[in-house]
């Protein structure tokens, strides 16, 4: 399961971790730390249960969210976040920009003439 220590003097040093595993014996999920939010526990369990690593619901969690191993907590990922506005903004430009641009041909209701 890939557990690593350190021994320092006469202790041993490590990560405190729940591994979470499918029927299968697959690692589902790691929870770090020595307490739990409920609904973090909850969703792991529901995951191995049904055997899933990532349900589709958390695809977009984990695109905004990374883990910071140092934290061992989940930390929102701005740099993804700006990117995907900015990319969202451009394209929202583009699109404005190339219809507004176009004038249906008609007649001019000044004019009373093919324009």
């Amino acid at each position: 399961m890939g557990f690593k220590f350190v021994k320092r003097d006469d202790q041993f040093v490590h990560t405190a971790a729940i591994y979470v595993l499918a029927p299968d014996g697959k690692i589902v999920r790691y929870l770090y730390g020595t307490t739990f939010l409920p609904l973090d526990l909850k969703t792991a369990l529901t995951e191995a249960s049904k055997g899933r690593v990532f349900p589709t619901n958390n695809r977009l969690v984990l695109t905004c969210f990374s883990y910071d191993p140092s934290s061992h907590k989940y930390v929102m990922n701005t740099t993804r976040i700006a990117a995907a506005v900015t990319v969202l903004l451009v394209l929202v430009f583009v699109l404005i920009v190339g219809f507004a641009g176009k004038k249906p041909r008609g007649v001019d209701p000044v004019e009373g003439r093919p324009s």
